[in-house]
């Protein structure tokens, strides 16, 4: 249903895979050369997949694109835009922090570099010309004193731990639907 015919038509019949064990997992991938792509290379991809699941977090999350506030499809495609510029940009000044100090990317908070974007951001706008250097070392420093640990295999359920309380159900259909079922079973005054 989510698929068009004419890109269902341009899929192949079928699809060559490389399957194999690394630590307990059976991984299957279109990497087919192995002289290319080693167990070891493949494995080490897999194995942060993670970061791929924290970065949307902090997208969601952080950056507080859970819920779209956009209605209609062109401009839920710019707010989502939007919202990874932002998102990219605040990685860029981490990249930068990283590279001042020589640490890697990953020990360097997300959340911390937001922080502290948000504690400097009136700062660089009234800062004079001449202290803008200094306050910008300044600013790099914070991003770096917020350090991520060291979680080495870490491995995390898909799950929301708490609920909302509210004493009305969730909304699970259309709007006008729902409307549609109240009018018809409020009896007329």
């Amino acid at each position: 249903d989510w698929m068009d015919e004419d890109t269902y038509a341009r899929l192949p019949d079928t699809l060559k895979i490389r399957e194999f064990k690394s630590r307990g997992h059976v991984l299957v991938t279109t990497l087919l050369n192995s002289k290319k792509y080693s167990r070891k290379d493949v494995a080490e991809l897999y194995s942060r997949r993670w970061t791929i699941e924290v970065d949307l977090r902090f997208i969601k999350q952080s950056l507080g694109m859970d819920v779209l506030r956009c209605k209609t499809p062109e401009m839920v495609r710019k707010e989502i835009a939007s919202y990874l510029i932002g998102y990219n940009l605040i990685r860029l000044l981490m990249v930068q922090a990283a590279h001042h100090r020589g640490v890697s990317i990953y020990s360097i908070s997300f959340t911390g570099a937001l922080q502290a974007l948000n504690v400097f951001r009136e700062k660089f706008l009234h800062a004079a010309k001449g202290i803008m250097m200094p306050l910008y070392e300044l600013f790099l420093a914070a991003i770096l004193s917020k350090k991520v640990g060291n979680r080495p295999g870490r491995v995390e359920p898909r799950v929301i731990k708490r609920r909302k309380t509210t004493k009305y159900p969730y909304m699970n259909k259309p709007r006008q639907e729902m409307r549609e079922e109240l009018l018809a079973n409020t009896v007329p005054a």
